[in-house]
């Protein structure tokens, strides 16, 4: 046996034939199974009460078309309505001509001059006034009264008198601090407001230098120019002083009374004539609406044809759900009908055969637990 192996246990050999008791699975049949959940479940397979047998009427549909008119109607409706807004637009109405522009020599209207706006002093309220807050009495500090003893109290000789420091605050050395700070700063500026504003002249160049030879030019003379500005004033009042002169030439002209020509005894009398033209002959005419009719009568034809099939197809159904209901409710009350089991007959035992099969022998297995116990035994 090998060092720091476990010692194995035996287990059970198994047989030839192995069996779980001589028991089948028993299966049960449709019938079984149906008397077993009707068994169960009596209320949902009793007889139905309150069944309202009532088939679903379909309702006609609502069609987009039977709201729409005739082409004649769409054509009045149209023509309302562009007659009424016609009617709304509000009528072009030019303004009078201003006669001061035809009669001032320059054609400018006069404009008269207003005063000068003088400001007045606003009555505006102090936020603060001094006057309006009331009189306080100064304040007098009142020191709380002495505590009186009967018997004076006795100082401690031994005890240290207390000393005062000197200490200061905080908030006394921050303002201090930063009015040095900004002294500082203050100084700083003006050193270097000062370096910048004093003159540094540049060194002088030690040794010989080339000068460039500096250009002579013109001076420069001014030119006349003319903005464009009053060119363009200058047009402008040509332009407006022609539309004035021929405006004054139109009113002239409107003065001077001229008669209109008669057309009646210049152009020659009217005589009527017989036309060339043929009769016009009316062709045959089918209307939109004809149309629609005989359209609309197919539609209802298959419309009712297809109801009275799915009418047909709904009374067959339930017809059908209602023998199918009976079947079942007949099937249930049959099956809680109480029947008594059959006696058993009495017949002759079946013959036992004797098997053909032979006897089953059950043998020790091997199992090398037993084999290495032997060997040990075995050995001196």
């Amino acid at each position: 046996m090998a060092k720091g192996s476990r010692p194995r246990t035996p287990r059970k050999g198994k047989l030839g034939v192995h069996s779980e008791g001589g028991k089948k699975k028993r299966y049960m049949s449709r019938k079984e199974l149906e008397e077993q959940v009707f068994g169960t479940n009596l209320r949902h397979y009793s007889p139905v009460v309150g069944f309202n047998d009532r088939l679903t009427r379909p309702i006609a549909p609502v069609l987009q078309t039977a709201g729409r008119g005739t082409v004649h109607q769409r054509k009045m409706e149209r023509l309302r309505g562009e007659i009424k807004k016609r009617d709304e637009v509000v009528p072009f109405r030019a303004r009078q001509l201003n006669r001061g522009l035809l009669e001032h020599t320059m054609g400018v209207a006069h404009v008269a001059p207003k005063d000068l706006t003088v400001p007045e002093t606003p009555n505006i309220t102090r936020v603060v006034r001094s006057e309006a807050k009331p009189d306080t009495p100064e304040y007098q500090f009142q020191a709380r009264p002495l505590y009186v003893m009967d018997t004076p109290e006795v100082q401690r000789s031994d005890a240290p008198l207390t000393v005062p420091h000197p200490f200061e605050l905080e908030t006394d050395n921050r303002g201090e601090s930063a009015r040095e700070r900004k002294r500082i700063m203050q100084q700083e500026r003006e050193r270097l407001a000062e370096k910048q504003a004093r003159f540094v002249a540049r060194p002088m160049v030690v040794g010989q230098s080339i000068l460039p030879e500096v250009e002579t030019r013109p001076p420069t003379k001014e030119e006349p120019f003319q903005l464009e500005s009053v060119d363009r004033h200058y047009a402008k009042l040509d332009t407006f002083r022609g539309h004035v002169a021929e405006e004054e030439a139109q009113a002239e002209k409107a003065r001077h009374f001229h008669a209109r020509p008669v057309s009646a005894a210049v152009a020659a009398p009217f005589v009527p004539a017989k036309s060339g033209k043929k009769t016009t002959h009316t062709a045959d005419v089918r209307l939109a609406t004809e149309v629609r009719s005989q359209e609309r009568q197919s539609y209802d034809e298959k419309r009712r044809q297809r109801e009275q099939r799915e009418r047909e197809a709904a009374e067959q159904e339930q017809a059908r759900q209602a023998a199918l209901e009976e079947e079942r409710l007949a099937q249930a009350r049959k099956a809680l009908e109480f029947k008594a089991k059959p006696a058993p007959k009495a017949r002759a035992p079946a013959p036992i055969e004797k098997s053909h099969k032979k006897t089953t022998k059950a043998y020790t297995p091997r199992v090398a637990r037993r084999s290495k116990m032997a060997k040990h035994k075995a050995s001196p």
